[in-house]
């Protein structure tokens, strides 16, 4: 799969193992057919290089994030960014979804923060 402009810091694979999405330093994530390889469509919505992503369960969103200091939220279907969290002072390096829905991510700031997948409060 060839695609990037850049390094290649994340993947991830969906349940059925049909997609697979990337995180590059090119400020981009990219939907991959895991079969053919074919780049489905690139998300374009952080300002600087995308660290991690990981699916919402359902897989109907995908987290990423950023150096940009953000948490991504992007609705699949549409192809489009829906909220950016702000709140951490430095790169996000790690994004996760907690069992009970709630999103969490890691950053160089050294805290960890809890989300509202809904609300997209702290």
């Amino acid at each position: 799969m060839r695609g990037h402009g850049g390094l290649v810091y994340a993947v991830v694979l969906n349940a059925v193992a049909s997609r697979v999405h990337s995180a590059s330093n090119d400020k981009s994530i990219r939907e991959w057919d895991a079969a053919s390889g074919e780049c489905l469509q690139t998300l374009l919505g952080h300002t600087d290089e995308v660290l991690s992503v990981c699916f919402s369960t359902g897989e109907k969103y995908l987290y990423s994030g950023s150096y940009d200091k953000t948490v991504g939220v992007w609705d699949l279907k549409e192809g489009a960014l829906v909220r950016r969290m702000e709140g951490h002072t430095d790169w996000v390096y790690s994004v996760y979804e907690s069992p009970d829905g709630n999103i969490l991510s890691g950053s160089e700031d050294k805290t960890i923060k809890k989300w509202d997948a809904i609300t997209g409060e702290c």
